[in-house]
């Protein structure tokens, strides 16, 4: 068990190790930015609408649970399925006792996939995906993840922004014309931005005791209990409420 500074500084160095190299979709428009820039162009309102009223600061602690957040200059006009303000595509990666990878996970949408590290080709083989809402996805999922340097070779589809191992076009719902399309655009080096919070020793920045949902309320919903979809697709909760993606 690593103790105070030495576990800072293994946990920076693993992190700045594996921090992934994301390419963002050659025509992005939605592009990287701080939780604390976000913030600054969103409002939290109740769910009927009503703009909590303040000096700018965010709510936090049990208040905040019902709370969602919106832009301020209102929602788009726009009418595509799935629209959403907030979103949490992330990986997650688990390492054994001698600090060498063992698992990552890709975070899509309503689903995650496994992938297990092969020290000898270097590179993460598909082993299996959760799916965390019943709803009907493509089962098309490349079957490894790359890597260039040691770091995992990973793209962030067009506006949706889920992660994929790959470059091209995948259906995620069975409708058509609704899918993630990935490619060589705008290299993104994650580790070059990295904010790295320990949980249970690090004081947490206040945006992770906002309990609320990070986006719209959903509304617009057509054969959701079939296939789950909106027009206006909800906010998730945070990353502190979010449970462990590898049973430790």
């Amino acid at each position: 068990m690593l103790q105070g500074e030495q576990s800072q500084v293994k946990v920076n160095s693993l992190a700045e190790k594996w921090a992934p190299l994301v390419w963002l979709a050659s025509d992005e428009k939605y592009f990287p930015l701080s939780v604390e820039e976000f913030l600054q162009h969103v409002d939290p309102i109740e769910k009927d609408g009503r703009i909590i009223s303040g000096e700018n600061m965010l709510p936090v602690g049990r208040t905040s649970k019902s709370l969602y957040l919106i832009p301020k200059k209102g929602l788009s006009k726009q009418k595509p399925v799935g629209n959403h303000i907030g979103d949490f595509e992330h990986i997650s990666f688990a390492f054994d006792e001698n600090f060498a990878p063992q698992e990552l996970f890709l975070a899509l949408h309503d689903i995650g996939i496994y992938y297990t590290y092969d020290p000898v080709s270097k590179i993460f083989i598909n082993s299996g995906y959760l799916n965390q809402k019943g709803i009907t996805q493509t089962s098309e999922f490349p079957s490894v993840v790359r890597t260039l340097e040691g770091r995992p070779i990973l793209f962030a589809a067009k506006g949706s922004h889920g992660f994929w191992s790959a470059p091209g076009k995948y259906y995620y719902f069975k409708l058509p014309k609704l899918a993630d399309i990935t490619d060589y655009g705008t290299p993104w080096k994650t580790w070059k931005h990295l904010q790295i919070y320990r949980e249970d020793y690090d004081k947490p920045p206040v945006w992770m005791r906002y309990f609320g949902r990070w986006g719209n309320p959903k509304s617009n919903c057509f054969l959701f209990s079939k296939i789950g979809l909106c027009e206006f697709s909800d906010g998730p909760y945070g990353i502190s409420q979010r449970k462990n993606d590898f049973q430790c």
